[in-house]
């Protein structure tokens, strides 16, 4: 069996989805899922052979958003304005505007 190219599977994945950005956010969401299965000779292997397989690509992409699952918002809002370990309130944090989203998110879900 021949081995898929990459850019022949983002060929087909683009032909799948439709957009550029989803078929990116796609593959970067199956390579998270095989990052963290797999050790890292075992990831390096399983690359090299089904990275570029797109039902692959696509399973483990839905496989990744299946398991991914918001941390509780008590977890979120922890803590209060001037302390650092919580992403909500230090702007500094990579995960700030994720978290604030998502609080903004749900609460809005919750006055409805």
């Amino acid at each position: 069996m021949k081995r898929q190219t990459y850019s022949s599977a983002k060929k087909q994945l683009r032909k799948l989805l439709g957009s550029e950005l989803l078929v990116e956010h796609k593959v970067r969401q199956s390579y998270k899922f095989a990052r963290d299965i797999f050790p890292d000779e075992s990831l390096k292997k399983f690359i090299r052979y089904f990275g570029n397989d797109v039902p692959v690509i696509l399973r483990f992409a839905n496989l990744c958003e299946e398991i991914e699952e918001d941390p509780p918002l008590e977890f979120m809002l922890r803590g209060r304005p001037g302390q650092e370990d919580s992403p909500y309130w230090n702007k500094k944090d990579p995960n700030h505007a994720r978290t604030v989203a998502l609080v903004t998110r749900r609460a809005r879900k919750r006055k409805k």
